[in-house]
């Protein structure tokens, strides 16, 4: 016992007289067991995945590294670890990062295949600040990099929507499709797919696979962009196949451009080879009213004509429609087949415009044929022009 006091007390001495980096090193207060250890690094809000403010994926969180004691040695394992060559500036400033700092004092000897495989004071125990995080620029560009895979266009495509600027996002990654969870995902992470795809501005971001459940992997989980990036691999996210969501959680989003006839790569049902096919943008018409800006809704999608169910059915989304058809403002918004029941398939249900939508179908909704109705809810609309 008394030989086990004087080993402490003399690990307590050479901490607080801390004089050499061979002390440091004595000083730790843990290394990160496998079990323990961060599961990805990455370079956040720089100029391109080999540039930003170092931080670590560790229990479900992002954390930013603090830069007491960095050095050009340390930057090396971040550049290395990262794919990103060697750094070319050791120390930058990408601003204050979120949650807490994972890591201070770090000192890596450069032969650590990970950062957390260098020692440093223990998880979340520091001294610093919030202007304390440190960046790294490394010498590779962005399509160099291996933890953060920049999408080109043709790996990123909208599915199961009425034409390619609308649908269900799917990233194409590790030579297969997959889809996006709906956790943070908002307009600033549609406004990212919108203008990489070319379709414009992003008019919604809808969630809870608005556009039916996907397949396959879920790639990526918790994108966060502040808009501004040119592909969506750039916003911040959990690491890449990392998440805890089900396919009811898929992420769409409904871009302003659209065409008359437009193409997207759907998945093939006997290879994921990435091709085209075309598809025909949906029509709407009023039928069975006493003239054409009057009658039950009825929508034509994938060639076929159908109604709309009246669950949600407003004036707001009636206004919408009367625009689309240039009948002028909307009177009434009648529900309950006021213009008789219609045949064929219900195309859309819970339909919740905003009534500033170009087209009915950018509104809100329940996925494509999918309700909990029959045609004595069919909707109508009363425009104002005849």
């Amino acid at each position: 016992m008394g030989r086990t006091l004087e080993v402490l007390w003399v690990l307590w001495i050479l901490d607080i007289t801390d004089a050499t980096s061979t002390t440091r090193r004595l000083t730790v207060s843990s290394i990160p067991t496998v079990q323990d250890a961060p599961v990805a690094l990455r370079l956040a809000q720089g100029e391109h995945a080999c540039a930003g403010r170092v931080e670590l994926y560790h229990r479900n969180a992002w954390a930013p590294v603090c830069d007491d004691g960095w050095n050009r040695i340390n930057a090396e394992v971040v550049c290395r670890q990262a794919g990103c060559g060697s750094p070319i500036l050791p120390l930058a400033r990408y601003g204050p990062g979120a949650g807490n700092i994972i890591l201070d004092d770090v000192n890596c000897i450069g032969t650590e295949q990970t950062l957390w495989q260098c020692s440093h004071r223990g998880w979340y125990v520091h001294d610093c600040g919030p202007l304390e995080h440190v960046g790294v620029i490394c010498s590779a560009n962005s399509h160099a990099a291996a933890t953060q895979p920049l999408l080109l266009p043709e790996d990123l495509r909208l599915s199961n929507g009425w034409h390619r600027c609308a649908g269900r996002v799917e990233l194409y990654y590790n030579n297969s499709w997959g889809t996006v969870c709906d956790d943070l995902w908002d307009v600033s992470d549609a406004a990212v797919v919108c203008r990489q795809l070319g379709c414009g501005t992003a008019v919604s971001a809808p969630g809870l696979a608005q556009f039916g459940e996907g397949s396959g992997n879920i790639v990526l989980d918790d994108v966060s962009c502040r808009g501004n990036e040119s592909s969506l691999s750039q916003c911040d996210h959990r690491p890449w196949g990392t998440h805890n969501c089900k396919h009811s959680e898929d992420s769409g989003v409904i871009c302003s451009g659209a065409g008359s006839k437009t193409t997207k790569p759907p998945e093939s049902p006997t290879t994921t080879a990435k091709h085209n096919v075309t598809e025909i943008t949906p029509n709407l018409r009023l039928v069975n009213g006493s003239h054409r800006c009057m009658g039950r809704l009825e929508v034509s999608y994938q060639g076929a004509w159908g109604t709309v169910c009246d669950d949600l059915w407003s004036l707001s989304s009636a206004a919408v429609v009367c625009r689309q058809l240039g009948c002028g403002p909307a009177l009434q918004a009648p529900a309950s087949a006021l213009f008789g029941r219609g045949s064929g398939g219900i195309m859309l249900d819970d339909v919740n415009c905003i009534g500033t939508e170009p087209v009915l179908w950018q509104c809100p909704h329940r996925p494509w044929r999918v309700h909990n109705c029959d045609h004595s809810e069919d909707a109508g609309v009363v425009c104002a022009l005849g």
